[in-house]
C-alpha cells in the first residue's frame, strides 16, 4: 500500500492531494502542520532486509510535493503513535517499540530537527497509548502503565490494572524532568494531551477498572510543575467510555470552564454531550 496525503482550505475545499510513494508498503501515521503551509508526516514501512516495521518521517510543502523523506530503525517494530511540532522542529511517539517481554514495554520518543535529522532519541516505561505535546521547556507525554503481579505487562489473559501516566521531558536531550501517575482503584488510563496558555497540562482518558472492562470518561489537570490541579469524572450511560482527545479554549472536551479556569462540575448537560462524543 501507499500513503496518501490531502491539503484543504480554510473553507473545506481541497487544495492538492498526494501519493507517497517513495517508500513501499507505507503505513500512514499522525501528522502536524508546520505553520509555512506544509506538514509533516511519520508513519511505518514492511522493511524487506529487516522483516521489522520501520520509521519515516516525511515533509510535504504547501502544494503537497514532497521535500524529503528520512527513514530510521530504531525498535523491532517503529510504529508511530504520535507526532508534535516545535521551535526544534518534529518529535515522534513511539508506543510498544521494545522487544515485549514482561516488564520490557516502552515509549520512545525521537526527537529531529526542522530537516529531519535525528537529534536524540530516549526511551521510557509505558505500555500503551501515549500522545505528546510541546510545553514550556520541553514536552509531556501521557499514556497508561497496564501492571499484573507488580509487573508491568501488556498482555490479556492476567489480572491487570492500569495506571495513567503523565511525564515533562526536557528539549534539549529528553531527560526526564518529572513524572507523575494515577495512584490506587479505580484504574486510570491518560490518553490525549493538551496545554492551555497558562503552561497546564490537560489530560482524557478514563476511569474504572481493567477486570470488568467498564470506564467512564476521565479528565485531568496537572500544573506546569507537574504538581496535581483536578480531576473529575463523567459517566455518559455507556460501559466503555474513553477520552482520546482533548482541547482547551472556551470549551474543554468534557465540559465548560467555570470562573477559575477549572472544569464547570455543574456543566452536567453539555459534560455528558462532551463524553458520548468522546466515547467509541
Amino acid at each position: 500500500g501507499a500513503a496518501r496525503v490531502a491539503g484543504y482550505d480554510a473553507a473545506g475545499n481541497q487544495v492538492y492531494a498526494a501519493l507517497f510513494d517513495r517508500i513501499p508498503d507505507t503505513v500512514a501515521g499522525p501528522l502536524a502542520a508546520d505553520g509555512a503551509g506544509g506538514v509533516y508526516l511519520a508513519g511505518s514501512f514492511a522493511s524487506s532486509t529487516t522483516l521489522e516495521d520501520e520509521l519515516y518521517l516525511a515533509r510535504f510543502d504547501s502544494a503537497g510535493a514532497l521535500s524529503w523523506v528520512r527513514t530510521l530503525s530504531f525498535a523491532i517494530h517503529d510504529r508511530p503513535a504520535a507526532l508534535v511540532l516545535d521551535a526544534t522542529g518534529p518529535a515522534v511517539l513511539e508506543a510498544y517499540p521494545a522487544s515485549g517481554g514482561v516488564g520490557d514495554e516502552r515509549y520512545a520518543l525521537l526527537r529531529f530537527d526542522a530537516a529531519g535529522s535525528l537529534l536524540w532519541a530516549r526511551t521510557y516505561p509505558g505500555s500503551a497509548g501515549g500522545q505528546v505535546v510541546a510545553v514550556p521547556g520541553g514536552l509531556a507525554v501521557s499514556g497508561t502503565w497496564f501492571y499484573a503481579c507488580g509487573y508491568e505487562i501488556a498482555y490479556a489473559g492476567a489480572p491487570v490494572s492500569a495506571r495513567g501516566t503523565l511525564f515533562k521531558v526536557a528539549a534539549a536531550d529528553g531527560a526526564p524532568a518529572w513524572s507523575r501517575a494515577s495512584g490506587g482503584a479505580p484504574d486510570a488510563a491518560f490518553a490525549g494531551v493538551t496545554v492551555d496558555s497558562g503552561g497546564r497540562a490537560w489530560i482524557a482518558g478514563a476511569t474504572g477498572s481493567v477486570a470488568a472492562d467498564a470506564w467512564n470518561l476521565l479528565v485531568a489537570a496537572y500544573e506546569p510543575g507537574g504538581g496535581f490541579r483536578e480531576a473529575v469524572a463523567l459517566d455518559a450511560g455507556s460501559p466503555d467510555e474513553l477520552g482520546r482527545g482533548i482541547a482547551v479554549g472556551s470549551v474543554y472536551l468534557a465540559g465548560a470552564p467555570g470562573p477559575s479556569g477549572r472544569l464547570a462540575r455543574s456543566a452536567a448537560a453539555p459534560a455528558a454531550a462532551a463524553a458520548r462524543a468522546a466515547s467509541p
